[in-house]
């Protein structure tokens, strides 16, 4: 799953001012702004950075000549994250692969959805308290999750 380290924006269809929030956002998929990311989402910074990674830069430490850590990645579970000097072309050709094969998921719980917004009236319109509601609430959504994982 490829999930975003940044805030994600958007613009409400009921905005009066449409316009000035595309100018606002459209700075963040300039070009040259995204060659400043890490990951960029412009593919021309995408290549751009890719043919960079392909490159091991080396800097002089102590008079030894070591590599430079362009980076790192760390994985689920590992508290040691892991230096990246530079990609080989099968990497690079890998990642634009798998970037290029990413679908999107809704992971919306429609049922979950429904479950809540079946409650939140009745603490809304002043019938139940709210720990009342949420009691209700983490009831029917546990019997549905464990219903569920079956």
């Amino acid at each position: 799953m490829i999930s975003p380290k940044s805030p994600v924006l958007a613009i409400s269809g009921k905005s009066k001012h449409k316009e000035i929030c595309w100018e606002f956002i459209s700075q963040y998929l300039d070009v040259e702004y995204q060659k400043k990311l890490e990951f960029p989402i412009n593919r021309v910074a995408m290549e751009e950075k890719l043919a960079q990674s392909l490159e091991t830069e080396y800097e002089i430490v102590d008079g030894e000549k070591k590599p430079v850590v362009k980076s790192q990645v760390s994985f689920a579970g590992d508290d040691q994250p892991q230096d990246i000097y530079c990609l080989t072309e099968e990497q690079a050709q890998r990642l634009m692969h798998l970037i290029e094969s990413a679908q999107i998921n809704d992971a919306f719980d429609h049922h979950l959805y429904r479950i809540i917004m079946d409650e939140v009236g009745s603490y809304f319109s002043g019938d139940k308290t709210l720990e009342e509601v949420t009691k209700i609430i983490q009831n029917k959504a546990s019997i549905y999750v464990s219903e569920s994982s079956k």
